[in-house]
């Protein structure tokens, strides 16, 4: 129970923040003015795949590579060939 907690914490921050910070919420609203739907998929789904590697292999004490490789393998969201999936985080004003 605890992971899915934390797992809702980390995605209710950075939605959160996809609202306040200025940047964020103006590239957001420009999205959804030029119908840009799979973009803002994107971002929903970088989120909960980021959120989800947190909640669920941030408290292995064995075994992070196999997750990481794993996770980074099922994740629809691409990432950096090298280090694992813990070494990055998904800027979506930067995606």
């Amino acid at each position: 129970m605890g992971q899915v907690t934390t797992l809702c914490c980390i995605i209710d921050f950075l939605y959160n923040n996809l609202n306040t910070n200025k940047v964020l919420h103006d590239m957001m609203k420009r999205y959804k003015e030029d119908n840009k739907e799979d973009e803002i998929k994107t971002i929903y789904e970088a989120f909960f795949v980021f959120a989800g590697m947190w909640a669920y292999g941030a408290s292995l004490d064995e075994d992070k590579l196999a997750f990481s490789n794993s996770w980074k393998g099922a994740s629809k969201i691409k990432f950096p060939d090298v280090g694992q999936c813990f070494d990055f985080f998904y800027d979506p004003a930067k995606a």
